[in-house]
């Protein structure tokens, strides 16, 4: 059985400006990174669900990240699955549902930032 562990550490957020430069610590007017992947990480167990019931679908242990783009709100805006090969199976689609349905706290400005999903076989 695999279990999936949506971002065990917090990851900087990127900014949508700056092409994948991490943004620097948290200050009092900039994005919270905690709080985004906390507002992820509430979907551990519909996460876990979806490697369960397909992790066959996928050849090898691939690093999977989830990228997501927010509005100054929270307000999601789009979703990629990375590795690309992952984001056409049916793991895959079922991640990027649950990406779907995360509601992000608001940051005060648009964001485009990536979760990794790891998976552990127990």
């Amino acid at each position: 059985a695999e279990v999936a562990d949506p971002a065990p550490e917090p990851q900087e957020p990127e900014t949508t400006a700056a092409p994948r430069k991490p943004v620097a610590k948290k200050s009092s007017k900039g994005p919270d990174a905690a709080a985004l992947t906390r507002a992820f990480r509430s979907k551990h167990q519909a996460v876990q669900t979806c490697f369960a019931s397909h992790a066959a679908s996928v050849q090898g242990s691939p690093q999977i990240e989830v990228e997501f783009s927010i509005d100054a709100s929270g307000k999601l805006q789009r979703t990629v699955l990375y590795p690309a090969a992952v984001s056409g199976t049916a793991l895959g689609a079922c991640i990027l549902k649950v990406a779907k349905g995360t509601r992000f706290p608001g940051q005060g400005e648009a964001l485009t930032f990536k979760i990794p999903v790891t998976a552990k076989r127990i």
